[in-house]
């Protein structure tokens, strides 16, 4: 069990404003966070980086959120790692996908600070 401001997160998405935010929010309330604008970028960091916690955006141009994911399971060291899929898309069927490619949570954004950070904090405590 980790608390939050303990927590190595790694946030993954193509945006870079949300990028951006994520650092902020994350940033004041984590020990550490690392960012990755691919899914490439994001396994490429997690040869040297072992988060506590990962933050990844489910659409992404060339790989997606749900590749990123399915590689990270398969992954022996980091096959638990808790791992929160983002997306802009409010459909139930994006969610349940999330969920059956290996992330433990989905959320929707814009983010709602208020609802993501309890989240994050009950995942590093299962």
């Amino acid at each position: 069990m980790v608390a939050l401001r303990d927590a190595l997160v790694l946030a993954v998405d193509d945006d870079p404003e949300v990028r951006d935010l994520l650092s902020v929010i994350l940033g004041s309330y984590v020990k550490e966070v690392v960012v990755a604008s691919s899914v490439d970028e994001a396994l490429h960091l997690l040869e040297c980086v072992h988060p506590t916690l990962i933050v990844s955006d489910i659409s992404m141009p060339d790989r997606d959120g749900y590749d990123f994911i399915r590689q990270l399971r398969a992954s022996y060291d980091n096959r638990h790692t808790p791992a929160v899929a983002l997306s802009a898309y409010s459909e139930d069927g994006c969610r349940d996908a999330a969920l059956a490619a290996g992330f433990d949570m989905f959320l929707r954004k814009p983010l709602d600070v208020k609802h993501f950070l309890p989240v994050l904090t009950a995942l590093l405590h299962e």
